[in-house]
């Protein structure tokens, strides 16, 4: 397969059919040039080559100053946040248009340039001509190669003259790698775009679902082997926001990560940051004061990353939630120095939400902080993403989100009262064979 023939046909496939021992020794082979179904639907996406679009800072000014319909903050938030997406998904189906025409006219006077100069020496005129149009030509590739390193998440660059065909043949390899064309289940094997859809996002919901079974409770009298949060660490907890550390958290966030549900990535933070901040930081005070409708921005996409490769059942992929970028700003935010990373099998989804409150106040945590803990993880929805075609969303019961920057940390909390409640019963004599 030569690489002309993967750019025609980027979603191509092979695999292997059980095989028929009556009929053959070998196992058919399929070859599939789409194999799975994809949504015709097109979300909206924040494209990274716009940022290098001249004038486009003066358009994301005029549209996101106008005024807003809500009465909170959020409202008016949430009404920006669509008026940005519709105006930019206009103007992009507009000015594409253009650049793609542009790109063809420029083309052309250099191919007829080029022609000339194989007969006769071209004029002074001629030549500045072609160079103009050469630089032009430059600067649209430039917007193309953009365009496929976004998709391609490319860690870095490669020096030379264009590199869209590389960012475009690891974008496609990335596309294919996370497509899904079959699960297989205790009952048989499920196939097709709608049926994968509904079992995945059944799964989940069961997952996430409420249960009762096995709760485990703290006794919140017995804390004199708890580590306790003083009231100094609290204040700092609950402290006032102030523009220094939420623009921090912004600026920390990582570049060039998947497309989250509204389909603004942190680049658009960053690169708008002087624009929109008033708006963002209105949303911190609304949180201190306990005034903020954080529902309102509380979900996600469920993406299902393979844990090993040829990975055919559910349970060997791993649930990631795309939270949108100013869902997690709110759970960065004053957060630094007590977050690190954490990889437990399985283990987030079975956090239970009223245990994990028991071992916030256990530990002392002020009630206003863990007030704020509590709408981060509750209350929020979550849709299933299966080849890039969203299902619809449900609220989850129990569990926490892989891919909050928030989880790893609550996480540790109650990974450390277990281990307290495992010390004891070691002590009390009630269980045996534990080491440290």
């Amino acid at each position: 397969m030569d690489t002309e023939w993967e750019l025609k046909f980027p979603m191509v496939t092979v695999r292997a059919l059980e095989r028929i021992e009556a009929l053959s020794d070998h196992a058919p082979i399929i070859l599939d040039s789409n194999s799975t179904s994809h949504s015709s639907r097109h979300p909206f996406k924040f494209e990274l080559a716009w940022l290098h679009r001249e004038g486009f800072v003066e358009i994301i000014k005029k549209v996101w100053e106008r005024p807003a319909i809500g009465r909170t903050p959020i409202q008016r938030w949430n009404y920006k946040i669509r008026a940005m997406r519709q105006h930019l998904s206009g103007w992009a189906k507009h000015t594409n248009g253009l650049y793609k025409k542009e790109k063809q006219r420029l083309c052309t006077i250099i191919d007829d340039l080029d022609k000339i100069a194989e007969i006769q020496t071209l004029s002074q005129h001629e030549i500045e001509l072609k160079n103009q149009s050469n630089e032009k030509v430059a600067r649209l590739l430039r917007e193309e190669e953009i365009k496929y390193y976004q998709r391609s998440k490319a860690d870095f660059i490669l020096m030379g003259d264009s590199n869209t065909r590389y960012f475009q043949l690891l974008a496609n390899g990335r596309h294919r790698k996370k497509c899904i064309h079959s699960l297989q289940q205790d009952e048989g094997r499920i196939e097709g775009q709608r049926e994968l859809k509904n079992y995945i996002t059944s799964y989940y919901k069961s997952l996430f679902g409420a249960s009762d079974e096995g709760n485990v409770t703290l006794d919140e009298t017995q804390i004199d082997d708890i580590p306790q949060v003083t009231a100094e660490e609290n204040d700092i907890l609950t402290a006032p926001f102030s523009e220094e550390e939420v623009r921090a958290a912004v600026f920390q966030m990582e570049h060039n990560k998947a497309p989250r549900p509204d389909g603004f990535p942190a680049e658009f933070y960053q690169n708008f940051w002087d624009i929109i901040k008033a708006d963002l930081l209105e949303l911190f005070n609304c949180l201190h004061a306990d005034r903020l409708d954080l529902f309102r921005i509380n979900f996600g996409e469920i993406v299902l990353l393979p844990k090993i490769k040829g990975a055919e059942r559910i349970q060997q992929f791993r649930p990631i939630c795309l939270l949108n970028v100013s869902f997690k700003i709110f759970t960065k935010v004053n957060m630094s120095g007590v977050i690190f990373k954490i990889d437990f099998e399985k283990a987030y989804d079975k956090v239970k939400w009223s245990f994990l409150q028991q071992a916030l106040r256990m530990k002392g945590f002020s009630d206003k902080w863990r007030q704020w803990i509590h709408n981060f993880i509750t209350g929020g929805s979550v849709a299933i993403k299966v080849n890039d075609d969203v299902g619809h969303y449900f609220q989850t019961k129990k569990g926490l989100r892989q891919g909050d920057s928030m989880s790893p940390m609550l996480f540790n909390i109650v990974a450390d009262m277990l281990a307290i409640l495992i010390e004891r019963a070691k002590q009390d004599g009630q269980i045996a064979g534990v080491v440290p």
